[in-house]
């Protein structure tokens, strides 16, 4: 948590993150999940910076970065330091691109979902035809995967190696893309049409399949 642009040389959000991310390297509260007593809790300390700031007194955040630690108890403060290059920043519209790309449309790169059900009947069938990515983190895959799944993280989909290993594999199978809970296989299906590779997200997740589908313990893929 912290305070931005208080005074004329206070740092902003673009001193903390000098490009906006994409969409694809951050996944949502609904993807990930949120605890609701920690926003509760950020959320009354931001209201006691602001009562602060009107009152004029006490210690702001300002230049500070305040970090918790909530699953162990711990706190600590971090220094952030203003960039004069950041305070040339006038014009929002510039950054624009950060937010029509197309890989943050939801309009393109329409995308063919498949229901859980389904795709079991297409799994116990065919098996070996298909190409599924699970592209849930690492640590999601090593607690329980589907039996012949491979990983590669969201955040991971684009590189160069990974594309060509796809598009290899899809010269002769089918490919399916599948997370948690069916967001992040949305979008993975989306960066893959972006290369002309046709593949099929699972709706529900992994969730979902659970109901259908083997799970075996994790494997080096």
């Amino acid at each position: 948590m912290s305070v931005f642009n208080l005074y004329k040389k206070s740092p902003n959000l673009r001193d903390l993150l000098p490009e906006s991310p994409s969409k694809n390297a951050v996944p949502s509260c609904a993807e990930y999940g949120v605890v609701g007593v920690s926003t509760g809790l950020i959320g009354i300390l931001q209201v006691n910076e602001i009562i602060k700031i009107i009152l004029k007194k006490g210690e702001i955040l300002d230049g500070t970065i305040l970090i918790f630690d909530l699953l162990n108890m711990n706190m600590k403060k971090l220094t952030l330091k203003s960039d004069q290059d950041n305070k040339e920043i006038k014009n929002l519209s510039q950054y624009a691109e950060f937010y029509s790309a197309d890989n943050c449309s939801e309009k393109n790169n329409e995308i063919i979902r498949i229901k859980a059900k389904d795709f079991n009947i297409l799994y116990k069938a065919k098996r070996s035809k298909i190409l599924l990515i699970d592209v849930r983190e690492s640590e999601e895959f090593s607690t329980s995967a589907i039996e012949g799944s491979i990983s590669i993280p969201l955040s991971h989909l684009n590189k160069e190696t990974d594309l060509g290993f796809i598009q290899k594999e899809n010269l002769s199978k089918e490919v399916f893309t599948i997370c948690k809970s069916g967001k992040r296989s949305e979008k993975a299906s989306r960066i893959l049409a972006k290369f002309k590779i046709h593949s099929r997200s699972i709706e529900g997740g992994i969730e979902m399949v659970k109901k259908y589908c083997a799970i075996s313990s994790f494997k080096n893929i």
